[in-house]
């Protein structure tokens, strides 16, 4: 995280997690300051888009978001003219994925043993 932040890169976390699990996960990780926003599904879903494009600019986190709420969330970004890489691991991340400048679609994978490999 902070060669990361050191190149300039502004990570904003989006889970499915409570918001004390979300934050206490991101502050760990230096991903963000134990002063950081956090902002749950329901407080997103009464939010106007200025609001949000407002929210992303700042140190923030969001938490039990949900597939379109990712979605508004990359578009929100994208509209304050930041180019947006996006990574999931399940369908439910193909809108933001989809959408995002960068998608990453990510998943856990058993590496082959060689003996597994076809031949």
């Amino acid at each position: 995280m902070k060669k990361a932040h050191q190149a300039g890169t502004r990570i904003i976390m989006l889970t499915g997690d409570g918001p004390i699990t979300g934050k206490s996960v991101a502050v760990k990780i230096v991903l963000v300051s134990d002063q950081a926003r956090v902002v749950t599904g329901d407080e997103l879903d009464n939010m106007s888009d200025d609001d949000l494009r407002e929210a992303v600019k700042g140190e923030v986190l969001f938490a039990r978001v949900a597939p379109e709420q990712k979605y508004r969330i990359v578009k929100a970004n994208q509209a304050n003219g930041e180019i947006v890489a996006s990574t999931g691991d399940g369908v439910n991340d193909a809108p933001a994925l989809q959408q995002a400048d960068i998608g990453i679609a990510m998943g856990a994978t058993e590496p082959m043993s060689p003996r597994k490999r076809p031949t």
